[in-house]
């Protein structure tokens, strides 16, 4: 990362963008970058169950990748989020016609977390709740399908950054209904399911899944 800025400070572009008083592109940022591919099983081969991603943030492809995920091409959400939602809801549903299980990932709530913009977190949030869950459901509902929702971590408006804050997680199916009215750090604390590490979540997921059979 020191040689990136030695390099890029004085390279003859930043050198203009500096004259022109813009600011310069002048360090690469290496975020866990490592010099060889980790070991580790397929979904497959550790959960018997054949799984593939919708995916647009090149680490989470990466991981994907790894765990040996087929995955379905989705667009960015990020300029048109109601046709940008109802879009990955519909291939989510044709996937699911191919694979076993699917692993999304939604970017939306972050991006106003890390710019302290509560508001726009909760309109990301309803976004996805409309226009993602909600045609989701309608088809799912009753259909032996385990759906889980939770985060991957939390990005506090206060802090506009990451924190190691637990995060909840809901799950439709296979669970009887514990009355819970919203979707919240609140309301989770107060299911029985207590707090769970993530390493426990799949394990879970795959045995409430296998009893719907």
């Amino acid at each position: 990362m020191k040689r990136s800025y030695e390099v890029l400070e004085n390279h003859p572009i930043n050198r203009r963008r500096v004259a022109e008083g813009k600011m310069p592109g002048n360090m690469i940022l290496l975020r866990d970058a490592g010099d060889r591919l980790p070991r580790m099983p397929s979904f497959q081969e550790r959960f018997g169950i054949r799984f593939a991603s919708l995916v647009e943030m090149p680490v989470e492809i990466g991981i994907a990748s790894l765990l040996g995920m087929g995955q379905v091409p989705v667009a960015s959400t990020a300029e048109d989020p109601e046709r940008g939602y109802s879009d990955w809801a519909a291939k989510t549903l044709g996937a699911l016609e191919e694979w076993d299980g699917l692993y999304v990932h939604l970017k939306g709530p972050d991006v106003p977390g890390h710019d302290g913009d509560p508001v726009g977190k909760m309109r990301s949030i309803e976004q996805i709740d409309s226009f993602y869950f909600g045609p989701l459901m309608r088809r799912l509902d009753g259909d032996g399908f385990v759906v889980a929702v939770t985060a991957d971590h939390s990005t506090p408006c206060e802090l506009k950054a990451h924190s190691d804050d637990p995060v909840p997680v809901l799950i439709c199916g296979g669970l009887e209904p514990e009355g819970a009215e919203g979707f919240s750090e609140r309301q989770a604390r107060e299911g029985w399911l207590g707090r769970l590490r993530g390493q426990d979540l799949v394990p879970k997921l795959v045995s409430l899944s296998e009893s719907r059979r």
